[in-house]
């Protein structure tokens, strides 16, 4: 009985919450690290499962809990605030698929109209999610783990991404122009398209990473950042500076 309910578990992981499973390399061979997941809908589940409905009246609660300010916290405020914004996140998001995440979104921007809103997702756990086209601009994702997830098209400019974990994270054509990536652990993303310029990757981690012509690092500084099997060169470099690069 514990076997099965173990393994219905499982399922519901990879089919209601998004989560991808782990699969062989089915991207192109001659690339390290090199992933390739399509979003198709652009969001978390799968269209032929069952979602659960979120009213909107929810996901502004959820914005509002996820928009105040973790700074000045005890470390037990900070874990306990941490835990109830994984809680929102998992039982309004992920469950309620793609069409509750481009609602949420299209509140989030309204409010921006009229007042000055940006989302804490610090400490969350975003492994191995489809998440394309997000507007997440200037959000603070410091520490989050998006290990293995799907950021294409998003907008992530100036969202601080300091010691965040995104091992072969993929932000194909993203705008990230102006993040903060400091000690973040980036080996095997894929930058393809990214928009990157004035970013700081300071001590970053971007062995094997995927730049390709289209990659743009403008006027970003690199410091002590990990650069082995990595290319900036393929991309563009106008401006950029770097210093005690490590291959």
């Amino acid at each position: 009985m514990h076997q099965k309910a173990c393994k219905s578990h499982s399922l519901t992981n990879i089919l209601v919450f998004g989560t991808i499973p782990q699969m062989a390399n089915e991207g192109d061979p001659g690339k390290k690290g090199s992933r390739r997941i399509t979003s198709g809908d652009s969001g978390l589940i799968r269209p032929e499962v069952p979602r659960v409905a979120v009213t909107d009246k929810e996901l502004a609660e959820v914005i509002a809990l996820l928009s105040k300010s973790t700074q000045g916290l005890t470390r037990d405020e900070y874990l306990e605030s941490t835990a109830l914004r994984q809680d929102a996140v998992d039982r309004f998001l992920f469950r309620g698929g793609a069409q509750t995440i481009r609602r949420f979104f299209d509140i989030l921007k309204q409010m921006r109209e009229t007042s000055e809103v940006s989302l804490d997702l610090s400490m969350l756990d975003f492994n191995g999610k489809l998440l394309s086209d997000l507007y997440l601009p200037g959000a603070n994702l410091e520490k989050i783990i998006i290990t293995d997830s799907d950021f294409s098209g998003s907008n992530l400019h100036s969202a601080n991404l300091t010691a965040a974990i995104g091992v072969n994270t993929i932000f194909r054509g993203a705008d990230l122009r102006g993040a903060n990536f400091t000690d973040g652990l980036f080996a095997g993303v894929d930058l393809s398209g990214a928009r990157l310029m004035g970013c700081r990757f300071i001590r970053t981690d971007l062995t094997d990473a995927v730049v390709d012509p289209e990659t743009n690092f403008a006027g970003s500084l690199f410091v002590g950042t990990f650069l082995r099997n990595t290319s900036l060169e393929l991309g563009r470099t106008a401006g950029i500076t770097t210093r005690g690069i490590i291959r």
